[in-house]
Order: structure tokens, then sequence, then C-alpha cells
């Protein structure tokens, strides 16, 4: 059985038709992605984390900040 994503509901160009995979070969496909993005975030953490502390400081809401509030 092949398992197609995403799912039904999404637009059919971009539909990934995944093949069966052995237990073992998921397995090191996982462990593979999972290496690539630990890499890929060791190289680019510093302009990742630029990016969410402009966005965090763009969304933030003076109103709602409590500061150091402990109840």
């Amino acid at each position: 059985m092949k398992k197609s994503y995403p799912d039904k509901d999404h637009d059919e160009r971009a539909r990934i038709t995944l093949p069966r995979l052995s237990d073992e070969a998921v397995i090191e496909i996982h462990a593979l992605i999972h290496q690539l993005l630990d890499r890929f975030e060791a190289c680019y953490a510093q302009q990742i984390d630029r990016f969410y502390e402009a966005l965090n400081e763009d969304t933030k809401n003076d109103s709602l900040d409590l500061g150091n509030w402990t109840p």
C-alpha cells in the first residue's frame, strides 16, 4: 500500500507518493533527516533565532505583557 501526502484535501499538484519501505530503511532515512536538520540548525542558528525574535517583537502586545509578574 502506497501512502500519498498531503491528503486528499490538498492540491493534487503537491501530492508526493511515498514508496513502501522496510522498517530498517525507514529508520535509516529518519536518522538521516534528523542529522541533516541538526547540521542545518547548527549552521543557521543565529539567523533562525533572529527571525523568530523579530517575529515575536512584531506580534508582542505590550498591554498584555505582565513582565515578571508572579502569582
